[in-house]
């Protein structure tokens, strides 16, 4: 069987550890687990942050055009080389030196990058497709998170080495994960927990001085864009830390509430996608901001609706519909567990991996 080395640019084995314990869904390691339990030889390597490669790596990252990825990583990679018959990384940034040296001949294995965001953005994305031809193109395969980033690619590379791969949840996690009941978030009509790119400012604004009952978890950070004033339907815990809440409590809370609401600012980036892997998974209705890049589209699967960046009436109107039509809201329950089951989990997007792999 192939020997796979992982690279990411967070913890493996910090994730790994979680993942066995319980204490996180194996989708956040994004097949691996699945891929060591369908017999492939799984290993990994962590990087120094104190190390005078990395930090080399990391001044290099904010000169344009010359962002390397981890340097450590990558020339740890190197050394090892005869330990392993393919590198999957987790995310596109910790292999683009190796695409490069790939590219020109100068490193041999096999390069697997799961591709999360688009790489052309910002004012200078119409050079930036030339100074990542190199690195792109010495990679085997570049699976993404959305089709317009896998189109984006290829039309990078001229070659058709990118494509959508469809990520989901690990259904059982949230099957076996028993939680007790929560009182300080009863009877709650749409959750939101997250950080990335989140608006909670429309979503406050949207829902002030109404009877619909509203409750955040966010990071301290959020204060400075967050109203001062909100009416006493809306909840607002704050964290000191993004990740301090664990994810069975993560779990608990999404269990008490109607609908899981994900409001984010208009970027050009992919966000939301994790809270969307949660609320399939637990067959829960969402609201959330318009993102191009979302490949599990909540209208055409029925569980949700899209509203537009910054639209407070939207939010109004789309939580509204939900709430007052029983009917309906048990209509998106359904569908939203079937998109979990049938279309989106790490089953699915695992087998798909293995399919990439064999190809090699």
């Amino acid at each position: 069987m192939k020997r796979i080395l992982i690279l990411n640019n967070y913890s493996i084995n910090r994730v790994e550890q979680e993942i066995n314990e319980r204490k996180k869904p194996s989708h956040h390691l994004y097949g691996v687990i699945e891929l060591e339990k369908l017999g492939y030889i799984i290993t990994s390597i962590e990087t120094d942050k104190n190390s005078f490669i990395f930090k080399f790596g990391y001044f290099l990252s904010f000169i344009p055009f010359c962002n390397l990825g981890d340097l450590f990583l990558q020339i740890k990679a190197i050394q090892k080389r005869k330990e392993y018959d393919i590198v999957y990384a987790l995310s596109q940034d910790v292999t683009t030196f190796l695409g490069l040296l790939s590219y020109f001949g100068l490193y041999k294995k096999p390069l697997i990058a799961l591709i999360h965001h688009p790489i052309l953005r910002g004012r200078l994305s119409s050079i930036r497709k030339y100074s990542t031809f190199f690195s792109l193109s010495g990679h085997t395969y570049l699976p993404a998170l959305s089709s317009i980033i896998s189109n984006q690619i290829n039309a990078i590379t001229k070659k058709d080495s990118s494509f959508e791969i469809k990520w989901g949840p690990d259904i059982n996690y949230y099957i076996q994960t028993k939680v007790a009941a929560n009182q300080s978030i009863k009877d709650v009509d749409l959750l939101a927990i997250g950080r990335t790119g989140r608006d909670y400012a429309t979503l406050i604004n949207a829902f002030n001085n109404t009877n619909i009952r509203v409750v955040i978890f966010c990071d301290e950070g959020n204060r400075k864009v967050i109203p001062i004033k909100y009416t006493p339907n809306i909840v607002i815990n704050w964290l000191p830390l993004a990740e301090s809440l664990d994810y069975k409590t993560i779990v608990g809370f999404y269990h008490q509430a109607k609908i899981i609401a994900i409001p984010m600012f208009d970027e050009d980036s992919l966000c939301g996608l994790t809270s969307i892997t949660d609320a399939i998974a637990l067959g829960k209705p969402i609201i959330i901001t318009r993102n191009k890049y979302v490949n599990i589209d909540p209208e055409l699967n029925e569980f949700g609706i899209w509203v537009n960046a910054y639209d407070q009436n939207g939010w109004q109107v789309a939580a509204k519909k939900i709430l007052s039509d029983n009917e309906l809201y048990l209509r998106m329950c359904k569908n939203a567990k079937y998109s979990a089951v049938s279309n989106f989990n790490i089953n699915l997007f695992s087998a798909s991996l293995d399919k990439i792999i064999h190809n090699i």
